[in-house]
């Protein structure tokens, strides 16, 4: 019989563990099956060759910190791509911090193309898609829901792929690996006591980085463009929304409201894209599957069903019924049953 992809342990009071090792398995080329089952609601994984495949060797541990879950990953050359589907199918819109330790990576956005070297960490939006390219390596994880990284600091929604580097991205390796190595000592409650002292340390280190890149934003337009953001974000549900109307309440012309929005395609795409996420958001949310798709999509201001769908494929690959059916078959595990695997475990955090 195959061991489970991972194996997660519950030592009554200490901090729940996983622990991958693809040494259990006879062959290789199984433990590489199970590898990517084991991660498959963050990413597609994929080899570069059928040898490498047969010659897979990789490790992961990590623990569940309640709001957090941190990792420490060590494996071969491989290709992480998370598509609109993947991001459908998995439910997962929480913020990705890497730190790598040994090997570089490259990850391509459709905005843009960065390169993490030993030693810099990066922090990425699981809400959008990406495709990374990994070195043979090592990288340290932290999986954190998403709004509570957008309560220590609004400019995490704004970026995807900011890098840290030098004395900032040290710090930030070495707590977390400091995290890792004293966690099996920990009972649940110093465990899940961690995760506000971890989000204010990434607030502080990323903080600066996302200012100061403001993503070709400067001070003062970062500043009024994050407002902008929280303003609209309230009026989502609002189908009467118009132009006219932010561009009177923040005294901007139409083309400098179109120049402010250009990171996010524009004024209409933003309204369209965030409108979109919002009803992917409630499509997966427990008690979903009792909703009609139509009354998921009049909430978020698309009056017509048929346009709503088409749109929604478009961004995430599949339908929003596939979306509704499979957010209501995870939500329908047992409250406070184990999860089976580091997958469930990202699951477990998907409402947070």
């Amino acid at each position: 019989m195959a061991p489970a992809a991972c194996v997660p342990t519950d030592g009554g009071g200490c901090v729940p563990s996983f622990l991958f090792d693809s040494t259990a398995w006879p062959v290789p080329g199984d433990a590489f099956w199970a590898w990517r089952g084991a991660f498959a609601a963050l990413f597609d994984v994929a080899l570069p060759s059928p040898e490498a495949v047969a010659g897979f060797a990789a490790r992961a541990e990590g623990f569940h910190l309640g709001h957090l879950l941190a990792a420490r990953l060590q494996g071969p050359q491989a290709i992480a791509r998370r598509s609109g589907s993947t991001i459908a199918r998995g439910g997962i819109h929480h913020f990705l911090v890497q730190c790598v330790v040994r090997g570089a990576c490259r990850i391509e956005t459709p905005e843009v193309q960065i390169q993490v070297q030993a030693g810099e960490a990066v922090v990425l939006d699981l809400s959008r898609p990406l495709l990374q390219h990994a070195e043979p390596g090592e990288s340290l994880l932290l999986v954190v829901p998403r709004g509570l990284l957008l309560e220590q600091h609004a400019g995490f929604d704004a970026v995807h792929g900011a890098v840290l580097q030098g004395t900032r991205a040290r710090l930030l390796a070495r707590a977390v690996s400091a995290l890792l190595e004293e966690a099996p000592a920990m009972d649940r409650e110093e465990g899940y006591a961690m995760a506000a002292p971890t989000l204010s340390l990434l607030a502080a280190l990323f903080g600066p980085a996302i200012d100061a890149a403001g993503h070709g934003v400067r001070e003062g337009r970062l500043v009024k463009l994050v407002l902008l953001r929280q303003y609209l974000d309230t009026r989502l549900a609002d189908p009467a929304l118009e132009t006219a109307e932010v561009c009177d309440r923040f005294g901007l012309s139409r083309s400098s409201l179109y120049r402010l929005m250009e990171p996010y395609g524009g004024f209409a795409r933003y309204l369209n894209d965030s409108r979109l996420r919002r009803c992917f958001y409630d499509l997966v949310s427990a008690g979903a599957a009792t909703r009609r798709v139509s009354d998921v999509a009049q909430r978020w201001g698309f009056q017509n069903e048929a346009a709503f769908s088409r749109a929604f494929r478009r961004m995430f690959g599949v339908s929003p019924r596939d979306v509704r059916q499979s957010g209501g078959l995870a939500a329908a595990a047992a409250p406070g049953s184990a999860p089976s695997g580091f997958d469930a475990w990202v699951d477990s955090c998907r409402s947070l």
